[in-house]
C-alpha cells in the first residue's frame, strides 16, 4: 500500500497539469481559496457550475495546507485512491480469503486508469471511493445484512458522491441492482453463501431505506440551499446542462462510437486487460457464487449505462474497475491452484507472447518524441531508453511465466512493470521533457504580480497556463488581435503561437519583443505540435 501511494505521489508537482479539466479544477479551487467563497466555484471571470463543490473543497484545503501547486491540487486524488485500496482489502477480507483481497487491491491499484486518476486533479478518484463504498453497502443489503452501520454508511456515501459529481452514483447503484435482478432471474436463486449470512439480519427495510435517503439528502442539501439563495435556478441549470444534456448529446467534444468503453478498456485497464476474457469466462461459470454474481452486476450494469450516455470519457467507468479487479484476482489464484483451466488453454502462451510483443512496441514510443522534439535534455533521452528496455523486459518475463504455467509470477511482473513505467515517466522522463511542459515554461518568464488586463493568451489557450501564471491571464477570442487592434490597447504581455505571430504585419511585430519561444505538444489543443511564443510590448 505504501509503495502504491508513493507511486501516486511521484512527480505530481514536477509534471504539468494535463488536459483541459485538470487545470480548470485546480484553478477554480485556488480561486475558491483566495476568495473565501466556498459555495460558488469560479474559473477566471465565470461561474463554474459544472460540478458540485466537494472536489474544490478538497483541493482548496490541500492548497491551504501545502501551498498552491499542482501537487497540492492532485493530493485529494492520491488520498482517495489509497483509501479505496484500504476499503477493498478490508471489505474483501471479511468475505473472501486475504490473498484474494490483497491481489484485488494490487490489480486495481496498478491498473493504468487507476494510477492516472490518482495523479490527476479531477473528480474521479474521489467519486470512485464514495461510489465503491456505496456498492459494498448495496452488496451487504443484497445478501440480507441491513444493519444500521450499513444503512448509515450507504446514505452518507451516496450523499458525498452526489456532492462530488451529482447523481451519477444513483445510476451506478440502480443499474447494478437491475443487472443483479436479471442475473438472479436468469441464473436461478441458488447461490453459495457469502460468509456473512450467519449475522443478524435487520428488519423494517422501508424505514431504513427512507433514513438512508434522508441522510444522503442531508449531506447535499445545505450546499444546494446556499447556492440557490445566491444564484436562483443554478441547480436546475446544472442538472440540465451537466446531466440531461450529457446523456442526450456529446459535450465538449467528448464523444465515442458504440462500444467505446469496450475498446478503451484494453488500454485503461492495462496491463490486466490481458486477463479480462479469462476472468469473465471463469466468473460466468462460477455465477452461483453471490460475490461473483454481484461483481458481474457491478461491472455490466454501469458499463451499459455509460455506453448509452452520449458524452464519453475513459475514466467514467473507473467505479467498475474494482469489481473487475476482483474477478481478475480470482481467476489468477484459481489458475495457480489448478481450479480453473482458463489460463492453461493450448493457445494461451501464444496470446501472452503476442501481448508481450505489442507492449514492447509501445515501449518504443518515447523515441518518437526524441525524434520529433529534438534536441532534448540528456535526462529525457536516458529515461526514454530505460523505459523502452524496461517495457521489453517486463513484457518478456510475463510471457515466459504464463508459458511456464506460473500465473502468479506473471502477475507480479505485470504489477512491477506498470509501476516501473509510471515511476520512470513521472519521476524523470516527463519533468525533463520541455515539449510536455509548455504552459509552465511560458509562465516562468512572465513577471509576478500581473493584474487582469496585463497579459493575454491568443490561440494558445491551455487552461494550465492560467494556473501556472497566477490566474490573471485572460483568453483573447480574436486570433487576429495583434493585426487589427491598435497597439495603444495592447497589454504588456502576450502568449501566442507561431501561427498567429506569422500573420502580424512587420511594423507591428517591431513593437513586440520575443521573450521565449518553445516548441511542444498541445494535448488539450487537439494534440498538435505547436510553437508557443511569449511576447513583451516594448
Amino acid at each position: 500500500m505504501l509503495l502504491l501511494t508513493s507511486v501516486y505521489l511521484i512527480g505530481n508537482n514536477a509534471v504539468s497539469l494535463w488536459d483541459r479539466d485538470e487545470p480548470r479544477y485546480a484553478q477554480a479551487s485556488r480561486q475558491m481559496l483566495d476568495s473565501g467563497d466556498w459555495t460558488t466555484p469560479r474559473l477566471l471571470d465565470e461561474l463554474r457550475l459544472k460540478k458540485p463543490p466537494f472536489i474544490y473543497w478538497c483541493q482548496a484545503a490541500a492548497m491551504k495546507c501545502f501551498g498552491v501547486s499542482a501537487g497540492a491540487a492532485r493530493l485529494p486524488s492520491v488520498i482517495a485512491t489509497t483509501l479505496t485500496l484500504v476499503l477493498v482489502v478490508v471489505a474483501l477480507s471479511r468475505g473472501v480469503d486475504p490473498q484474494t483481497a490483497v491481489w484485488t487491491a494490487v490489480i486495481y491499484g496498478t491498473a493504468g486508469l487507476t494510477i492516472a486518476a490518482a495523479k490527476m486533479s479531477i473528480t474521479d478518484a474521489v467519486l470512485t471511493f464514495f461510489t465503491l463504498s456505496a456498492l459494498i453497502c448495496l452488496y451487504r443489503m443484497s445478501i440480507g445484512l441491513w444493519d444500521w452501520p450499513t444503512v448509515i454508511a450507504m446514505g452518507s456515501c451516496v450523499g458525498l458522491a452526489g456532492l462530488t459529481k451529482g447523481p451519477v452514483v444513483l445510476g451506478v447503484l440502480g443499474t447494478t441492482l437491475l443487472m443483479l435482478a436479471i442475473l438472479n432471474a436468469f441464473c436461478g436463486s441458488t447461490a453459495e453463501k457469502a460468509g456473512e449470512s450467519d449475522k443478524p439480519r435487520a428488519k423494517f427495510r422501508l424505514p431504513k431505506i427512507t433514513i438512508a435517503l434522508l441522510l444522503a439528502g442531508a449531506v447535499v442539501m445545505p450546499w444546494i440551499i446556499a447556492l440557490e439563495s445566491r444564484h436562483p435556478g443554478a441547480i436546475g441549470a446544472m442538472l440540465h446542462n451537466e446531466v440531461l444534456s450529457r446523456i442526450a448529446k456529446p459535450q465538449e467534444g467528448h464523444r465515442g462510437p458504440p462500444g467505446f468503453y469496450l475498446l478503451a478498456v484494453w488500454g485503461t485497464f492495462f496491463p490486466w486487460s490481458l486477463l479480462i476474457p479469462a476472468a469473465m469466462a471463469d466468473a460466468w461459470r462460477c455465477r452461483h457464487d453471490v460475490r461473483v454474481r454481484f461483481a458481474l452486476a457491478a461491472i455490466v450494469g454501469p458499463w451499459i449505462m455509460f455506453e448509452c450516455i452520449a458524452t464519453k470519457l475513459p475514466h467514467y467507468v473507473l467505479p467498475t474497475y474494482a469489481p473487475m479487479a476482483f474477478l481478475v484476482a480470482r481467476v489468477l489464484l484459481r489458475a495457480s491452484t489448478g481450479a480453473t483451466s482458463e489460463l492453461r488453454q493450448r493457445n494461451w502462451p501464444l496470446v501472452a507472447r503476442g501481448w508481450a510483443g505489442f507492449v514492447a512496441m509501445i515501449g518504443l514510443f518515447p523515441w518518437l518524441a526524441v525524434y520529433w522534439f529534438a534536441p532534448l535534455p540528456a535526462a529525457a533521452i536516458v529515461a526514454s531508453a530505460v523505459v523502452s528496455v524496461w517495457a521489453i523486459l517486463f513484457a518478456w518475463r510475463v510471457a515466459v511465466h504464463f508459458a511456464n504455467s506460473t500465473p502468479m509470477h506473471a502477475a507480479g511482473w505485470m504489477a512491477a512493470g506498470i509501476l516501473g513505467v509510471f515511476i520512470l515517466c513521472y519521476g524523470i522522463l516527463i519533468p525533463h521533457s520541455p515539449y510536455l511542459n509548455l504552459s509552465r515554461r511560458a509562465a516562468d518568464v512572465l513577471p509576478p504580480g500581473l493584474r487582469v488586463g496585463d497579459v493575454l493568451m491568443i490561440d494558445y489557450k491551455e487552461p494550465s497556463l492560467a494556473f501556472y501564471q497566477g490566474g490573471t491571464i485572460r483568453p483573447e477570442p480574436r486570433d487576429d488581435f495583434l493585426s487589427v487592434v491598435e497597439p495603444a490597447q495592447w497589454p504588456a504581455w502576450i502568449v501566442t503561437t507561431s501561427d498567429v505571430w506569422k500573420t502580424v504585419p512587420e511594423p507591428r511585430r517591431a513593437l513586440l519583443e520575443v521573450v521565449r519561444s518553445e516548441t511542444g505538444w498541445s494535448y488539450a489543443g487537439g494534440g498538435r505540435r505547436i510553437e508557443v511564443i511569449v511576447l513583451k510590448f516594448r
